[in-house]
């Protein structure tokens, strides 16, 4: 019980002082997270990451396999912006490595851990910094000692790791090799030399105060004073690693260091400490997460108490300890995927009969002894008995001389007894007389307030008609003036609608008829300057004639989707529906804009499906229109790619019907999720930059949306900014057997 209490209070501190530090710890990590994302350069960049990330190693986190990805990206090639100097690109990149060796090892891929941590020596040695050499080498010492069981090359790397530390004047480092040298050599079987070689490690730790490297060192002078069989100095030195461990807050390490404490408590004979260290290791092992700490604990526990169900001769605790281990013995099943321990299980089998077969005896011999405790307690029964007849005759003889002075004390109570009954009497007609006083009064009491609810309630009665009065009268007031009101309104809205009909009616012919009149000497400008600009000119004179001509068509174009907006508008609009051949159509609207793709350097691309109809029934010039429109803005706003115009079959309508879809697909600017909904909208274009950088009226989307809806049909557009857009044309259309000379003509445009 004294044990189990102690293991109590030390698992209740561990967990104070784990969560303590895991306080600590998130503090820590949210600080290295933001100058993270702070960082300007490459070089501060991973600088912190490289603190991250081993700080998640080191807990043990799922985080740390990001930042190790992130940091090995940035430290992939050499960009010379991003950092100082080349020198110290390859210190980031040998740090990295180490890390990821680090990573690797804890995780069990030792053939990549090996890896980088050759990676990290490789780096560290082109630029002369012996001390990340130094640790380079002793990961791989470590991987080779601790997983691989290759004591020999282990040396080999640690005694070069020596002389890299000694180069590098790396105090720390030299302490690292001596304790991992110490480990090597005691369990190779050399315990002098690794009792030499870690008290280099221990004073050097001493009088540097390298309080992180510690509680291993210690670790290794307890193993090794173990393996000397002297079991005192491992303990006391277990006993100080076991404070360091609990410090630095490392559960992995601490719960192995417990196992290997309650190894050396069994070795001597302290069954109830190595308990004790055995169910603290579990419970640390089970914080943490670390499997193959909690197998370890499982399987002590069951050998614990396998021992103990052997040592001992009661059969009520040999069937505790015997349960107990089967208890571990299972829960480690569940945690180890080999096959069952088989030998443990043939002993605890033969445990089991032995145990069985001394519990027959054991009843057996409880039987007898039961019929021999039975026969002892008739005896002592008969004999009190006989005590308890001469106890009852001394009893009777005393109330024989205690009777006559009962019945005088009798007597006087009985007397007492009819004084208090009169008085009883009395004070129960004295509260009868209250009682009924009092229900007078309540009677009283009730009915006044009775009357005063009811005058209350006539009182509010008569305020709330009043009141109802009032505002009955209010509201056919208002309701009257409000219709009047209303009435009047509805005139001048009416009034003003008409008006604005009229208004919008004169916009729309004025707008007509000024595109007429000024499209006729614009095109006589458009002329004459290609005439000019033909002929042959200074190259002066030829820029400023290509200069009209150009202004002169961008002025074309936006008086022709004034004069179609106006059309939309004012509902004159037509569409004349007749057989033309659609693929030839697309090539066609390809052709158009292939010019500008060419000066951008464009990929211009045109994909059919196989199942696209080759003649339909629509208005090939609104197609154009729509589709060029569409073209001409992917190109305009596309400086490098491609752009690609696909024809599809979307779905099977009625007969002799198919809805067909046009998408349209650049690598352009893109267009802001944010201003997507408004690039339908006349006048609208997405950006407050746009119309300056690549000019327009912002009608082209509007008119082609309005047509295409006005044919049945809908538009959709998506967009990323900085990859490109897709604009969508969903047309429902007719199919047509093309005559011999629609075929061979060409689609008509606007």
């Amino acid at each position: 019980m004294f044990h189990n209490y102690r293991l109590l209070v030390l698992l209740f501190l561990l967990g104070i002082c784990l969560a303590q530090a895991n306080g600590q710890n998130m503090a820590l990590l949210d600080s290295l997270e933001r100058e993270v994302r702070k960082a300007s350069t490459d070089s501060a960049r991973i600088q912190y990451l490289n603190q991250l990330a081993g700080q998640y190693i080191r807990f043990g986190m799922a985080q740390a396999e990001d930042k190790l990805r992130e940091s090995l990206r940035i430290t992939q090639d050499y960009v010379p912006g991003r950092w100082s100097s080349k020198n110290s690109f390859l210190l980031a990149r040998a740090r990295v490595c180490f890390l990821h060796g680090n990573y690797h090892k804890r995780r069990g891929n030792f053939p990549e851990a090996i890896r980088f941590y050759h990676e990290s020596r490789e780096k560290a040695e082109q630029i002369g910094h012996y001390g990340q050499v130094g640790h380079a080498l002793i990961g791989l010492g470590t991987v080779y000692s601790g997983y691989l069981n290759e004591p020999d090359k282990a040396t080999e790397f640690f005694m070069q790791a020596e002389q890299a530390f000694l180069r590098a004047d790396d105090t720390p480092g030299l302490m690292m090799v001596y304790g991992n040298m110490g480990a090597i050599y005691s369990n190779t079987g050399n315990l002098k030399e690794g009792l030499a070689q870690t008290y280099k490690a221990e004073k050097i730790i001493r009088e540097k105060g390298l309080q992180e490297f510690e509680a291993q060192v210690l670790s290794t002078l307890s193993a090794i004073y173990g393996e000397m069989d002297s079991i005192p100095q491992a303990l006391y030195y277990a006993e100080k690693a076991r404070v360091a461990f609990l410090r630095d807050k490392d559960l992995m390490r601490y719960g192995d260091h417990l196992l290997s404490m309650s190894f050396l408590a069994t070795r001597s004979k302290d069954d109830a400490a190595a308990e004790k260290y055995a169910q603290e290791a579990l419970e640390t092992g089970l914080k943490g997460q670390h499997k193959v700490i909690i197998q370890d604990a499982y399987l002590t526990l069951q050998d614990i108490y396998l021992e103990r169900a052997k040592k001992t001769s009661s059969p009520a605790l040999k069937d505790s300890f015997f349960l107990r281990a089967f208890h571990f013995n299972g829960l480690n099943r569940v945690y180890n995927d080999s096959l069952f321990n088989t030998e443990k299980s043939r002993q605890i089998a033969e445990l089991q009969v032995k145990f069985e077969t001394e519990k027959k005896e054991h009843a057996i011999s409880e039987l007898n002894a039961e019929a021999k405790g039975r026969e002892i307690e008739i005896l002592r029964s008969d004999v009190a008995l006989r005590q308890a007849k001469m106890n009852a005759e001394r009893a009777r003889e005393k109330a024989l001389l205690l009777e006559q002075t009962n019945e005088n004390i009798a007597l006087q109570l009985e007397v007492q007894e009819v004084k208090i009954q009169g008085q009883n009497t009395e004070a129960r007609e004295k509260q009868r007389e209250i009682e009924a006083l009092n229900a007078v009064n309540q009677r009283r009491e009730i009915e006044a307030e009775s009357e005063k609810k009811l005058r209350y309630a006539l009182l509010a009665g008569l305020a709330g008609l009043a009141l109802i009065a009032f505002l009955l009268l209010r509201l056919y007031l208002l309701r009257t003036r409000a219709s009047k009101k209303i009435e009047q309104q509805g005139a001048e809205i009416e009034a003003q609608n008409i008006r604005l009909e009229e208004a919008n009616r004169f916009k729309s012919v004025f707008l007509s008829n000024m595109s007429h009149e000024i499209r006729t000497p614009l095109n006589t400008i458009i002329g004459m300057s290609e005439l000019i600009a033909a002929s042959e000119l200074p190259p002066k004179e030829r820029e400023h004639a290509q200069i009209v001509s150009h202004a002169s068509q961008n002025l074309l174009t936006l008086i022709n989707e004034i004069l179609d907006f106006s059309k939309i508008e004012a509902g004159k609009i037509d569409f004349q529906a007749r057989p033309f051949n659609l693929p030839e159509l697309l090539r066609r609207q390809i052709g158009m804009v292939r010019f500008p793709a060419n000066q951008k350097k464009l990929a211009l691309e045109l994909r059919c499906s196989d199942d696209l109809p080759q003649g339909i029934l629509a208005d090939p010039g609104r197609l154009s229109q729509i589709l060029l429109n569409l073209l001409s803005n992917a190109v305009k706003f596309t400086e490098h790619g491609s752009v690609t115009l696909n024809a599809k079959v979307e779905e099977q309508l009625a007969e002799g019907q198919v809805l067909l879809r046009f998408s349209i697909q650049d690598t352009g600017i893109g267009i802001s999720q944010e201003e997507l909904p408004l690039i339908f909208e006349a006048f609208k274009q997405a950006g407050e930059n746009t119309h300056l950088q690549h000019s327009g009226t912002g009608l082209g989307l509007a008119i082609s949306k309005q047509l295409v809806e006005l044919q049945g049909g809908r538009m959709e557009a998506e967009s990323t900014v900085g990859q490109g857009s897709v604009f969508h044309v969903l047309l429902p259309v007719g199919l047509a057997e093309l005559p011999k000379n629609v075929e061979s003509s060409a689609a008509e445009t606007l």
